[in-house]
């Protein structure tokens, strides 16, 4: 694999090698860590998507109903006038 050959070439600090992220995924995965940065991780996906709907949606819905509301908020898109 080249993965594995570049990985030991360069170093395990730098990139490490196949074999050796296997190795730690499965240990990560057999105490739990892994597991609750994944959560930690989700959890923020979620909120971060639940604002971009909150206040995305809305607003791309003002700037198709208004002209104003476009150019306030999408200043670049006036010079099509």
């Amino acid at each position: 694999m080249i993965w594995e050959v570049v990985g030991r070439i360069m170093g395990e600090a730098l990139f490490a090698p196949v074999s050796v992220v296997v190795k730690e995924y499965l240990e990560l995965l057999r105490d739990g860590t892994m597991l609750a940065e994944l959560f930690g991780s989700l959890q923020q996906m979620l909120v971060g998507f639940a604002l971009a709907c909150v206040v995305g949606m809305p607003l791309g819905i003002a700037m198709g109903r208004s002209r104003v509301c476009d150019v306030i908020f999408h200043p670049w898109s006036a010079c099509a006038w």
